[in-house]
């Protein structure tokens, strides 16, 4: 009401959101509570704390460290602080391999017995495929190679590990 002072009559915001116009201006007189003042020197710790931690720090890190100044405070008080800030802290997404969806996990017979030395060029290529995280996903890099040289024949990149992107290498 406070804010939309300028733009409405004070007598008309009061009739409709059904509150007395001696109790809002009884609100406008009163100090303010001493936990929104408490409120107030907290918002400031967190958000020091949250530039200490580079942006990195959560409730879970900034509870102990308030802790340690002799102030008790819910994680959940300290998320209200950080979110009426604007603030959430970045998180580091976990490695997790990507798995094709069902697809059994078997491993290819090894058709060179592990010896990998070729008498003739142009005899024995292997490929191999392996996956790069990436900001947008998953990269899948194919590469075939000739053995005998060592040297990369083609190679294919692609967004899915399917065989055409092999076949493509």
């Amino acid at each position: 009401m406070h804010q939309q002072h300028a733009e409405f009559t004070v007598s008309r915001m009061c009739r409709l959101l059904a509150v007395s116009r001696s109790g809002y201006y009884e609100w406008l007189a009163r100090p303010p509570s001493t936990h929104a003042d408490v409120d107030q020197q907290l918002q400031e710790k967190v958000q020091g704390y949250f530039a200490q931690g580079r942006g990195t720090y959560g409730t879970r890190r900034i509870k102990p460290l308030l802790a340690q100044e002799g102030l008790q405070v819910s994680r959940r008080r300290i998320g209200r602080l950080l979110s009426q800030a604007g603030l959430r802290c970045k998180t580091r997404r976990r490695f997790k391999a990507p798995i094709a969806a069902g697809q059994a996990q078997s491993v290819a017979p090894h058709q060179l017995q592990r010896e990998c030395t070729v008498p003739a060029p142009d005899t024995v290529y292997v490929g191999g495929l392996t996956y790069l995280p990436t900001g947008e996903g998953w990269l899948y890099l194919a590469v075939v190679l000739e053995l005998g040289s060592r040297a990369v024949v083609g190679w294919s990149m692609a967004d899915h590990r399917r065989a055409e992107g092999v076949n493509l290498a």
